[in-house]
């Protein structure tokens, strides 16, 4: 359907422009493949076609038209259509809130944090099929975003029914099994969120504000948790794993320096400098050396 007054709604406050919107209607061609960061949780729901995805510490799975996989946030994820596929994406950027007196705290009360006997511990994750009534919620939201509606509040509202239908018409037991890395305990939530998110960040304040918090309650509840500072934990594992990166990878080194969130190559430089002992051409030319050592032992 034709969009009354499109100019009105293109430029309205809520005209969501951003690059990742709450919800998102995709397409992706027969054999393409490609990895992609997930800063948020998200639900996945397969309108159409099958696509494998394989996580960095799961084993890969494969979507496939009528089901919804919840994907956690963080990590890299690679996928690759086994045909030509359809999704439409939730992403799950506030707290949920099943109902007006249902929330998933308030759900995990009867149904405590997983063992390690839960068949998450094998996979790491779950897929739901997408009932009738869930159907009709979808389709009529793929119709509006074709039609070229990107209002947040309509976002907001359609991610909200979903919630609902999922709570009226799944059981508790399923809809836990679901949203598994939401019904962790507060503690084990809070790890599981820092561990995936934390190299998506630049600084505490960023990290904090993903999970609604202030940096200060977050640096608090970081020290009870971790037993660290947040900023020490952080400078530490980004260190690790820039010479990771270098001593594993040919990605050019302003490359890596722009991934890790250093905004210069001089910053990333001085940086290594500090907290490595040599800068990114000496931890590389290293890596060589090494290898050439082994290659005369040999």
């Amino acid at each position: 359907m034709e969009i009354i007054d499109r100019y009105i709604h293109e430029k309205c406050i809520f005209f969501d422009t951003s690059g990742q919107p709450a919800i998102e209607l995709v397409t992706v061609a027969d054999g393409k493949n490609g990895d992609l960061p997930i800063r948020n949780n998200e639900v996945v729901f397969f309108l159409e076609g099958r696509l494998r995805f394989i996580f960095s510490d799961f084993l890969e799975h494969e979507g496939v038209k009528g089901h919804m996989l919840f994907l956690p946030a963080g990590g890299r994820y690679y996928y690759e259509a086994l045909e030509k596929t359809v999704l439409l994406i939730f992403r799950i950027i506030k707290p949920i809130q099943f109902c007006e007196h249902l929330s998933m705290e308030e759900i995990d009360k009867n149904f405590p944090a997983r063992n390690d006997n839960h068949k998450h511990g094998k996979s790491g994750f779950n897929t739901l099929k997408i009932n009738t009534r869930i159907e009709h919620l979808l389709k009529g939201v793929a119709d509006c975003l074709e039609d070229g509606v990107r209002c947040r509040g309509y976002f907001n509202l359609k991610i909200k029914e979903f919630f609902l239908l999922l709570r009226i018409y799944y059981a508790k037991k399923d809809i836990c099994d679901f949203l598994f890395y939401l019904t962790l305990s507060e503690d084990a939530a809070f790890s599981e969120h820092v561990r995936r998110q934390w190299h998506l960040f630049k600084n505490v304040k960023e990290i904090a504000e993903s999970m609604w918090m202030t940096p200060r309650k977050f640096s608090a509840k970081f020290k009870e948790v971790f037993g660290q500072t947040a900023y020490s934990w952080m400078k530490e594992n980004r260190a690790n794993l820039i010479r990771k990166e270098l001593t594993t990878t040919n990605k050019l080194v302003k490359q890596i320096a722009f991934e890790q969130g250093f905004d210069s190559k001089s910053q990333f430089t001085k940086f290594c400098t500090k907290e490595l002992g040599e800068n990114p051409t000496e931890i590389r030319a290293g890596k060589s050396n090494q290898m050439r050592e082994l290659q005369t032992q040999l």
